[in-house]
C-alpha cells in the first residue's frame, strides 16, 4: 500500500492511499565483496484503497542490498506509471483519466529463510 499525505490537514484534499499488487522480475549484480546491486521492473495494478476502479501500471526500480545468508539491508527506489490515473475527489475534472506517476524510495530488511 502507498500513502501520501494531503499537504494540509485543514484543506479539502484527503489523504491518497493505493494498494499495489505486482508481478516482478528482479536481477542481482554482485559489486563488491557483500555488496550486490538490483534492477527490477514489472506491471501490476493499481486500485484506490477506499473503492474504485482498478488501473493497471507498470513499475521499474534500482537499488543497493548487503548479501548474506539470513539477513540483508536494502536501499533503493521505484518508479510507478499508472495507466488512465485514479479516481479521487480533488482530481480536477479536466485531470481524470490522466496517467499518474510516483517515485517511491525504500529502506528495508530482508530475511532469508
Amino acid at each position: 500500500e502507498h500513502r501520501y499525505s494531503g499537504p494540509d490537514a485543514a484543506a479539502d484534499v484527503e489523504d491518497l492511499y493505493i494498494i499495489n499488487v505486482s508481478l516482478n522480475a528482479q536481477y542481482r549484480l554482485n559489486v563488491r565483496n557483500r555488496l550486490a546491486s538490483y534492477y527490477r521492473a514489472g506491471v501490476g495494478y493499481y486500485s484506490p484503497e477506499n473503492g474504485g476502479n482498478t488501473y493497471y501500471g507498470g513499475n521499474a526500480g534500482v537499488g543497493l542490498l548487503t548479501v548474506s545468508n539470513r539477513l540483508s539491508l536494502s536501499l533503493g527506489a521505484d518508479y510507478h506509471y499508472v495507466r488512465e490515473g485514479l479516481d479521487y475527489s480533488w482530481v480536477e475534472p479536466d485531470d481524470i483519466g490522466e496517467d499518474i506517476q510516483f517515485l517511491l524510495s525504500h529502506l528495508g530488511v530482508v530475511l532469508y529463510f
